[in-house]
């Protein structure tokens, strides 16, 4: 195949308009992509569950996620096609079948290189943090089926990469490419600053901040357990916590209504302010750039990305967070925040109030983050995978 012909790639993953992180991650870094280099060329094979999308043009197959058949019409599809490359965004639970076996039915049946995105990886460790992964075993056998077919894996942090070649016999497979977030200047954070009140707080609110589609591992409890001891120590300070976004579409409801249980129970409805919507970048930035402290108390410690962190980061925010893999290996390094322990309402009271006390501090973190943010930004992620797809094709 000639070099100087276009690069055309194939995406196997979920797409918008169904709701689903991957979706969007898929979504921004074909955008990135086309902004870096307008004369390659995109598709994209969606996995969809039950519902009746509505997808754009560059949505050129739709894999019905249990249907095995599919699977195996979606490899011959692209074997025939002009695509020189698959870009195979991989997270278990998108697939069909237990832990999403039936990608193997695509794999077996592929003839294009694979490049393969790790959203998520069964990391089992004792130190520094004890891990054990749901599903863990099975999972790994699930791997090992996985990587003979795959030609290159990327994965968004050192620690997960650094796992990956002790477990698995990869011969450099492995690479490393930072989850993607929207570019931001200064300039138009400070901008959005001036937006506060408009954003329904007051000047003077000390806003801690939680966005994206919501679900009980993230452990959003936790932190509306902190607040009466964050207030109650801060009796100056307007302490605001912000939980912004939906309801994640495939999780039970009734985590919600907890939530909001748990406010009503703690007399905390003027300190937890819920914005329950699918919220746009300009939407999530305005309320990045308003927040004094970012927080993700997840407790899935094998967690390998987070896109909703990199976003913080990348709008400047001082971070507190659980030690999941994402978070420590991004934490650990680059002084742009504090951790908390796991599943501990105590531990973020008394994070959060020792850093309410050191403004100077917050400011340190806060610009540090900024600093290493400009890391994550689309474009410059897209150029580390249009250079990987070139190589692959």
């Amino acid at each position: 195949m000639t070099k100087n012909k276009p690069l055309t790639i194939g995406f196997v993953s979920t797409y918008p308009p169904r709701e689903c992180g991957i979706a969007t991650y898929t979504k921004n870094l074909m955008s990135a992509i086309k902004s870096v280099d307008s004369h390659i060329k995109m598709k994209n094979i969606a996995i969809s569950d039950h519902e009746n999308y509505k997808y754009p043009k560059n949505v050129v197959f739709s894999i019905a996620q249990q249907n095995t058949r599919d699977y195996i019409k979606a490899a011959e599809f692209i074997n025939k096609s002009d695509i020189d490359v698959v870009s195979l965004q991989h997270e278990f639970g998108i697939f069909g079948g237990f832990n999403g076996k039936k990608i193997i039915y695509l794999l077996k049946h592929l003839k294009k290189p694979i490049v393969m995105t790790m959203h998520t990886v069964p990391i089992h460790q004792k130190s520094p943090h004890l891990i054990i992964p749901k599903r863990w075993k099975t999972r790994t056998k699930l791997l090992e089926k996985i990587i003979p077919f795959v030609d290159r894996i990327t994965v968004m942090n050192n620690l997960t990469k650094d796992y990956l070649e002790k477990k698995f016999p990869l011969r450099d497979k492995v690479g490393v490419i930072p989850h993607g977030a929207p570019e931001i200047s200064l300039e138009t954070l400070n901008n959005y600053k001036k937006e506060k009140t408009s954003l329904g707080f007051k000047k003077n609110d000390f806003v801690i901040t939680t966005f994206g589609l919501i679900s009980p591992k993230k452990g959003l409890e936790f932190v509306i357990g902190a607040l009466p001891g964050i207030i109650r120590h801060n009796p100056s300070s307007n302490i605001k916590y912000l939980i912004a976004g939906k309801m994640h579409p495939k999780k039970p409801k009734k985590y919600l209504f907890k939530l909001k249980k748990l406010v009503h129970k703690l007399k905390l409805s003027n300190n937890v302010v819920f914005d329950s919507r699918y919220l746009t970048y300009s939407a999530i930035y305005k309320y990045l750039a308003n927040t004094d402290i970012y927080i993700t108390p997840y407790y899935t410690k094998e967690q390998a990305s987070s896109g909703t962190l990199a976003y913080a980061i990348a709008a400047g925010c001082c971070i507190v967070s659980t030690p999941y893999i994402f978070a420590l290996d991004i934490l650990g390094k680059n002084q742009i925040g504090e951790m908390i322990k796991f599943k501990s309402s105590i531990s973020i009271t008394a994070v959060i109030n020792n850093l309410i006390k050191r403004t100077n501090v917050i400011k340190k973190y806060r610009q540090n983050s900024y600093d290493f943010g400009k890391n994550f930004y689309w474009p410059k992620v897209a150029k580390k995978y249009i250079s990987l797809f070139r190589e692959e094709r």
